[in-house]
């Protein structure tokens, strides 16, 4: 018996999406799909903060001598991330075969299908518990900290 090494019989899996027949669209469109599953896995676990500040606008502070809290500065890289990865997943399976860009996208559902399952199963632990603590049911919501007002830096100069 041969391996068959088609998905569903419709899209070759040794195909690369981009080739020297053009691009494969079949192929392309799992590329697409892995990148864009990858992008909503990685937001899913940020904490979504209206008043945050870009890295560069921190940076920009630092250099006038305000000092960076390196908590604000890690959530400013971490949000930088959640569009490096889907990039660096979508350049790199254009240029593989097809089964590469199936397997990202088949483990990014699996990541986002266990993410959220997790998250809404802490959300639902913690209105328990609060409906346990206040006597009466209570709808949990999970709040970020509140941050620290980043400190400014002495520029008194020292005899």
């Amino acid at each position: 018996s041969k391996l068959d090494m088609t998905l569903f019989g419709v899209i070759d899996l040794t195909r690369k999406p981009l080739g020297e027949n053009g691009v494969y669209w079949q192929a392309m469109i799992l590329v697409i799909l892995s990148a864009i599953i990858q992008y909503y896995a990685s937001k899913m676990l940020m904490v979504t903060d209206k008043q945050a500040r870009s890295l560069r606008q921190i940076l920009k502070d630092a250099s006038s001598g305000v000092e960076a809290d390196q908590a604000e500065v890690n959530a400013a890289t971490m949000r930088g991330m959640r569009f490096f990865i889907p990039i660096l997943i979508f350049m790199t399976s254009i240029n593989f075969a097809a089964a590469l860009g199936l397997y990202w996208l088949t483990s990014g559902l699996i990541q986002y299908i266990q993410q959220w399952y997790i998250l809404n199963k802490d959300k639902e632990e913690l209105t328990e518990t609060t409906a346990a603590v206040a006597g009466e049911p209570v709808e949990a919501e999970i709040i970020p900290p509140k941050k620290k007002p980043a400190k400014k830096k002495n520029k008194s100069k020292r005899r």
